[in-house]
């Protein structure tokens, strides 16, 4: 306004409540700086002795009247008190601007700042001359003067001017564990071997690199990738920090491994929730809104805060044990929410590592320079009092913070906070080191606006140089005036640019420290608004990594223990940082854990447009990335190195066997760490070694950048343990080697990164036995030898050498070996050597064995007793069998045609005889075959051709029964015999007559054929033996067989007997032959000698007559087969049959009933035969007893009688049925018959 940049719109509204911040002016500032600077100067009295907040307000703070007095006033003036704090320098406030502009004497107005629309007073407040020297300044009566996120290519919004609400709301945990596996120890390597270790076990878990992560076709690091070796070696640090709870508190982490962030904006829970799991994170995250109980729309640098401080301070389990983090989110971005929310921190004392990445450049003219110099440092000493690490990104703007001026960024200027800058990291895709310089800014129009300003850096114009910075190492050191003189600047004019040496000056310079920042180059992928992103970045990112950092490094000195102070006193929490890190840039460390950058400069699109100075990297300090970046590992061990009182070294001490003498037993070789203390001081305690045979990784002072493959990078191999043990062969638990002559290296380490390395041998162990073979050599046939056979035997040991070797022949004594042996021609038979070997170390070979045999040539010759022969004749064969050199030969010799073997006998005299008499006929090939043994060795006869001609045979036919009938089986058998004995195979014809009947094979001579179906009559049988290979055929005499006809039987059956007249009887006969078939033929049926009927006989041989016409009394019935072709005749026995007469009954019926007087009725009478026949003879009608009349039964068996002469009345009739020969008589129902 003072400016003229603000046009006035109109008046504020009176009725909008404003929250403001009255900030009680510090009353012992100078005495506070100088506290803090006692208080990190290793060797003063108050040496990293910090105080509680009673001791700070005793020592520092407003007085409680003061406060008071504050207090009363501002309730006096309508004021609501909202909160006040225990170091008594901030009282908050509200009420509506009506009543703040009454109350201070001011008119709040809307002004037109470039295109936004913001509130202020008009003039200076007017505060009570009685509080004049009370309070400092009225902080909220413009939003004008904001701070602004670091990192992001888009304006940071101003959010509400007031929000309702508690001045400290907290919001809902957010509680995750994480996933061991997915930690990056356990990742494998991209391109260095894979070493999977976890943090407390042996390995270099830490030399590592991790694909750059591909997220839709874009190439950006990763957790992973920070956190190795080839980044700043996170990794490593974590092996052995502890991380994050070392004290096992129930609750998560203690304070000093906590992590405090003051932002302003929130996030998605579900954001931060998918950011941990997929690196395998834990999360313990509880926010807080500032000053209103709804924190403003998610912001970016939230989440990318809390992901990267978490994701440096992680214990990938339980989330009680990783950093847990306090986010203070600001409801707005005004500097009065500002002061409260660093105060709030201070207050809850939750977090011992606080990290921003808000601020506003500073501005000597402006209303905030004096709470920044005021209050609000006072604020920041009492946090630094308390043992609290500040850490503030510096800005991304390059050498113009303000985007006009050559200028830097508050808070990170005020010597409280580390100032967190920016390198430009490059890494290949497989995650190994490619180069890294600061963060050079780009120079297109906006790159500024947009996130790409570079790192910025340079001179502050508000705080003076503190005394860590005008240390001195030395007037003939690199530093003689400190890191602030001179220091280096360049401009940049019409294409010319100047190199400026700026001395003489004491302000405060800044970066401290620097990391990768750059997200145009390789950026970092978080997790916000539902997506991945890689763009946010810049210092705001190294701000967060940096707290991760400290957590570890606060849980390590927990881990370490009590030896600080006079020697028992807590070694955590680090508290102000930069003392540390300039005292090993300047005085160095038992390791330089810097990485220097020495190009790239802080120029950009402003500093090009207005011709400012800018600054540019070069050797050692630089203020665009201060010392650089650095080996977290290294970082702790030289923050350890100055803060532990110690002042000793580790030492090893060895034990083992004689050196330069071979062992055949595993050796082992055992040291043990120890660390020494200094003074009345306790050591630091030894950390742990890396050990190996022959060789261990170098471990170098300094390393210009990221990479592996040195200890400078892993630190120990085996963390924790105060000794340790090199074998062989891995026992008792010792890392085991390869067997010879080694030595022993070992380098051990102490928690303040100091070293020793000794070594022991060399220490020679054989264990292994001597190998020995053992070559033949001679003439041979196949596998045998046959003459003289000479052995030499070779013996290694590529160990200890050979010191003997010894042999034994067929179990003589051993003897020793000096040159190859011969074996005569002469020693026929098997053989077998024995031989082993002793190397230098006493190791024997195993016996080995080389077994051989001698054998002599044999020939052998084949002769017959019977050349030409004839089949089933007896034929001799002799083999002779002869050696060469000479011998008498014995054994097997087999007797083979072709590839049949016809037998064998063994030698006699070198003879063997084999008599044979059923050779095939033809021409064989016969061949004697000498089997050979140890001795000689096989041979075969030329082939002897052996002609064997057919032998002659004889055939005779015999019957099993003759004569037979008709149907019987009969067996006839044929027998050959050859004309030089022995069997006969093949088949047989069985011939009647010229017809062949059947064959059959022969067995044992003879074949055999069983017929049944002869023929009735005389039959001339034959056998025809065909012959075979071997045999000639021949034919047998003629056998007449007689077949008669067969015998058969007849028997007779009656359906029904007795029977009835009329009903019909069936009379069944069934003919059985006592051979042979079923029988055929017809069947006469007979009722004394007359014939009644005949009948067929069927397939089963039965007849039947069905006859109902037989009279009445008794019949002699028989049947007669008349026999067939075959089957000869029969009759039957007689079959006494009676015939009864058949019942009847009679029925009568009227044609008119009742009927008129005189009127002619016909009765009919029908007679009905219980056989089915129609009976015959005379009905008799009746009335009462009297005869009406009477009627001849019809062929229907039915009478009628018409009459009309029945008296009136009711007439009594009936019919009477007389009978006949056949039927019985029987009489009808009486009928009523009316007459009217």
């Amino acid at each position: 306004m003072r400016e003229g940049r603000a046009a006035l719109l109109n008046h504020y509204n009176p009725n909008q409540k404003l929250r403001l911040v009255l900030n009680i002016r510090p009353p012992h500032l100078a005495d506070e700086d100088a506290f803090i600077k006692e208080l990190t100067t290793k060797g003063s009295p108050g040496f990293h002795k910090f105080l509680s907040q009673d001791e700070w307000n005793t020592r520092f703070a407003p007085s409680a009247e003061d406060e008071q007095s504050v207090v009363d006033w501002a309730e006096s003036a309508g004021l609501a008190v909202t909160k006040r704090f225990p170091n008594r320098l901030l009282v908050d406030v509200e009420a509506t601007a009506g009543t703040i502009e009454h109350a201070f004497g001011v008119t709040m107005n809307n002004y037109q700042v470039g295109d936004e629309v913001d509130f202020a007073n008009d003039r200076d407040p007017v505060i009570p001359s009685r509080l004049s020297g009370i309070l400092g300044a009225v902080v909220g009566l413009n939003n004008i003067e904001r701070v602004q996120r670091m990192g992001t290519s888009m304006p940071t919004i101003k959010g509400p001017d007031y929000v309702a609400g508690p001045a400290l709301t907290p919001l809902d945990k957010l509680q995750l564990s994480g996933t061991p596996s997915k930690a990056p120890w356990n990742k494998p390597a991209a391109s260095i071997a894979k070493q999977k270790k976890t943090r407390t076990s042996t390995g270099f878990g830490a030399n590592d690199s991790y694909s750059l992560d591909d997220k839709n076709g874009t190439y950006a690091m990763d957790p992973a990738n920070v956190q190795s070796s080839q980044g700043y070696d996170y990794n490593a640090l974590q092996r052995f920090s502890g991380c994050c709870n070392v004290p096992g508190n129930p609750g998560g982490s203690p304070p000093e491994s906590s992590i405090a962030l003051v932002g302003y904006g929130n996030y998605n829970a579900s954001d931060i929730v998918t950011f941990f799991q997929a690196y395998g994170m834990a999360a313990n995250v509880t926010p807080y809104c500032i000053d209103g109980s709804t924190c403003p729309a998610v912001d970016g640098e939230a989440p990318l805060d809390v992901e990267y401080s978490g994701a440096m301070s992680n214990s990938y389990g339980s989330y009680l044990d990783t950093a847990a983090i306090y986010e203070y989110e600001m409801t707005n971005n005004y500097w009065s929410t500002f002061e409260d929310a660093y105060n709030d921190v201070l207050s809850d004392g939750k977090a011992k590592v606080v990290s921003t990445s808000y601020g506003g450049s500073e501005d000597p003219n402006s209303t905030s320079a004096n709470i920044e110099t005021g209050t609000m440092h006072s604020i920041l000493n009492n946090m630094i009092a308390s043992g609290i690490t500040l850490i503030a990104a510096s800005g991304d703007k390059g050498a113009s913070a303000d985007g006009s001026t050559t200028s830097v960024q508050y808070p990170s200027a005020d010597p409280n906070f580390l100032a967190a800058g920016g390198t430009q990291l490059n890494l290949y895709t497989d995650g190994t080191f490619l180069s890294e310089s600061a963060w050079q800014g780009y120079t297109y129009s906006g790159a500024s606006k947009q996130n790409y300003g570079g790192s910025t850096g340079g001179r502050s114009v508000l705080f003076a140089a503190p005394y860590w910075q005008t240390m001195n190492n030395g007037s003939s050191g690199t530093y003689p005036n400190g890191v602030q003189s001179p220091y280096y600047s360049w401009q940049t004019v019409n294409g010319t640019t100047t190199e400026y040496v700026n001395t003489n000056y004491n302000s405060r310079l800044l970066p401290d420290l620097a990391l990768t920042a750059n997200p145009g180059v390789l950026g970092q992928w978080y997790y916000s608004g539902g997506a991945w992103l890689n763009y946010g970045g810049g210092t705001s990112i190294v701000a967060p990594e940096l707290a991760g950092f400290f957590a570890q490094e606060n849980s390590y000195l927990d881990r370490i223990g009590n030896v600080c102070g006079s020697g028992s006193s807590p070694c955590s929490p680090v508290g102000l940082a930069s003392p540390f890190i300039y005292d090993a840039g300047l005085y160095g460390a038992p390791h330089d854990p810097f990485y220097d950058m020495t190009s790239g400069c802080n120029s950009n699109d402003v500093t090009v447009a207005n011709n400012l100075f800018y600054y540019c990297a070069y050797t050692g300090y630089d203020p665009i990335t201060g010392w650089g970046s650095a080996n977290m590992m290294q970082l702790a061990w030289a923050i350890n190195w100055q803060l532990i009182p110690a002042a000793g070294n580790p030492s090893l001490t060895f034990s083992g066997p004689s050196t330069n003498v071979w062992y055949n037993t595993d050796q082992i070789v055992g040291w043990t760490l120890s660390d020494a203390g200094s003074g009345n001081y306790p050591a630091p305690g030894a950390l742990g070694f890396t050990q190996g045979w022959d060789s261990i990784p170098a471990d170098s002072y300094s390393q210009p950048h990221g990479g592996g493959g040195d200890s400078f990078y892993t630190g120990p191999e085996f963390i924790n343990p105060t000794g340790g043990c090199l074998s062989f062969n891995g026992a008792s638990g010792c890392a085991g080697g390869n067997q010879g002559c080694h030595t022993a290296y070992v380098r051990g380490w102490d928690n303040q990164g100091r070293t020793t390395y000794a070594s022991y041998g060399p220490v020679c162990v054989d264990t292994v036995a001597p190998t020995s073979s053992a070559s033949l050599s001679g003439a041979t046939n196949g596998s045998v030898y046959t003459g003289a056979v000479t052995i030499t035997i070779t013996s290694s040991d590529s160990t200890s050498g050979i010191a003997h070797t010894y042999y034994s022949l067929d179990g003589s004594s051993y003897t020793g070996y000096s040159s190859p042996l011969t074996i005569g021609a002469t020693a026929r038979g098997p053989h077998t050597l024995y031989y082993y070997s002793i190397d230098n170390a006493g190791n024997y070979s195993s016996v080995k064995s080389a077994s051989f045999t001698i054998s002599s040539i044999t020939t052998t010759t084949l002769t017959s007793s019977l050349n030409p022969s004839i089949y089933g004749e007896a034929v001799t064969f002799k083999a002779a069998v002869t050696a060469n050199p000479s011998g008498a030969p014995t054994g097997a010799v087999n007797f083979v045609s072709g590839s049949t073997v016809l037998g064998s006998a063994n030698l006699t005299n070198g003879v063997a005889s084999f008599t044979v008499a059923n050779l095939a006929v033809g021409t064989g090939h016969i061949n004697a075959i000498f089997v050979g043994n140890t001795s000689y060795l096989a041979s075969s006869s030329s082939a002897v051709t052996e002609i064997i001609n057919k032998a002659n045979s004889t055939t005779a036919i015999t019957s099993s029964l003759n004569p037979s009938y008709y149907g019987q089986a009969i067996t006839f058998k044929a027998t050959v015999t050859p004309s030089h004995g022995g069997a006969a195979d093949g088949t047989v014809k069985f011939l009647y007559g010229t017809n062949v009947l059947g064959t059959a094979t022969l067995s044992g001579n003879v074949a055999s054929l069983t017929l049944s179906n002869l023929p009735v009559g005389p039959a001339h049988m034959s056998a025809n033996y065909v012959g075979n290979n071997n045999i000639g055929g021949s034919n047998s005499s003629a056998l007449a067989q007689v077949i008669n006809k067969a015998k058969t039987t007849l028997a007779l059956s009656s359906s029904k007997n007795p029977s009835t007249h009329g009903a019909s009887v069936t009379f069944t006969a069934k003919v059985v032959a006592a051979s042979g078939p079923i029988p055929t033929g017809a069947i006469t049926f007979k009722s004394g000698s007359t014939v009644i009927g005949t009948g067929t006989l069927n397939t089963a041989g039965v007849a039947a007559l069905a006859i109902s016409t037989l009279p009445v009394g008794n019949a002699s019935i028989t049947a007669d087969y008349g026999g067939s072709a075959n089957d000869a005749a029969s009759i039957s026995a007689v079959l006494a049959e009676t015939i009864a007469e058949a019942k009847t009954t009679t029925t009568i019926t009227s044609s008119l009933n009742p009927a008129p007087h005189g009127t002619a009725i016909t009765f009919t009478a029908k007679v009905v035969a219980a056989s089915g026949a129609i009976p015959t003879g005379t009905v008799t009608f009746k009335n009462g007893s009297t005869v009406i009349g009477a009627g001849a039964l019809n062929t229907a068996g039915v009478a009628a009688l018409a009459t009309s002469t029945l008296p009136v009345g009711t007439a009594s009739i009936t019919a009477d049925y007389g009978g006949s020969a056949n039927d019985v008589a029987s009489a009808s129902a009486v009928l009523s018959e009316v007459s009217k």
